[in-house]
């Protein structure tokens, strides 16, 4: 299955109402100070991540993301610099690939920041 989402109208929300959240090796920047419901049990929430200086090579924690749902379905992120990122839900962990490899243990990737991404599961 493959999904698409539009986030234009995500764009415009005043910084006021952005709330960042630091957990382990990344910063979730939300859209909203929470998840926004779609409709029968489903929610969606937006925002940004960055990263910091030491990326495991198991991937980083996506807590400051998946927190926020009982049951996450799927976490989509914008591609950036070269680098695509991929959510691991069995793990709860936040892949990075560049050039289709997985950065090494420790890999310094504090400056990719502002990587857009769609989270959609239940509560």
């Amino acid at each position: 299955m493959t999904l698409s989402f539009s986030i234009i109208e995500f764009e415009n929300v005043s910084k006021t109402m952005r709330r960042k959240l630091k957990m382990a090796g990344i910063v979730a920047t939300l859209d909203y100070p929470h998840a926004k419901k779609l409709g029968k049990g489903v929610w969606l929430l937006c925002g940004v991540i960055a990263f910091d200086s030491s990326y495991p090579s198991d991937g980083e924690a996506a807590t400051p993301i998946s927190k926020y749902f009982k049951d996450i379905k799927r976490i989509v992120f914008d591609s950036k610099d070269g680098y695509s990122f991929e959510y691991d839900n069995s793990n709860d962990k936040i892949l990075v690939y560049f050039g289709g490899f997985e950065p090494i243990d420790e890999f310094d990737l504090s400056d990719l920041t502002g990587v857009s991404f769609i989270a959609i599961g239940y509560n």
